[in-house]
């Protein structure tokens, strides 16, 4: 699957937007259990109605792990905490 070019990339993963869909796309050296801890992680989040993106998939792209999610159009956290440095 060609994925095109990364639109963020931090230290455990790039990320992708493809056909309105996110993509994290894990890097190799993490465990093979990441991409399922940190999809548990986030829909519980989402279950307690948390502003997250809803996870879809956990899967394997092009042999590395991946969470395919719902993409939602905003701020990320890295950018609302900059924007707010003094709360």
């Amino acid at each position: 699957m060609k994925l095109g070019n990364p639109i963020a990339m931090g230290n455990t993963a790039k990320i992708f937007l493809y056909k309105n869909k996110i993509i994290k796309l894990f890097n190799d050296y993490l465990p093979d259990t990441e991409s399922v801890y940190e999809a548990n992680k986030q829909s519980f989040a989402y279950s307690c109605g948390l502003s997250v993106p809803n996870v879809l998939d956990v899967t394997k792209i092009n042999g590395k792990q991946a969470i395919i999610m719902e993409y939602v159009e905003g701020k990320t956290l890295g950018e609302l905490l900059s924007e707010n440095k003094e709360n």
